[in-house]
This record gives structure tokens, sequence and C-alpha cells, in this order.
């Protein structure tokens, strides 16, 4: 799954990304950062998790 898709399925499910920030316990900035390049796969699971707590 890609950043864009990430961007899209938070969207999809209604989860703003600072909710999904503030659940990681980090800064909506640093969340930003994380979404200009490709995430790990450790990375982009903790997203998915949250999105999916947080719908």
């Amino acid at each position: 799954m890609t950043n864009m898709e990430i961007r899209l399925e938070a969207r999809r499910n209604y989860v703003p990304l600072w909710k999904i920030a503030r659940s990681l316990q980090i800064g909506e900035n640093t969340l930003y950062r994380w979404l200009r390049e490709e995430l790990t796969d450790e990375r982009r699971n903790k997203i998915l998790n949250a999105i999916t707590q947080l719908k």
C-alpha cells in the first residue's frame, strides 16, 4: 500500500491525520514527514492499525 493509498484510506474512514498522529503519540508534522517517502512496513502497519481503531 502506497502512502497515497494510506491517506485515501484515512479519508474514506473519516479519520483525520492529526487523530492518527495523536493515537501514535507523535506530532502531526512527524506523520506528514513520514508520509513524504515510502513507509517502512512497521510504520505502515502502525498507521493502518490506528485508522482501524479510530474509524
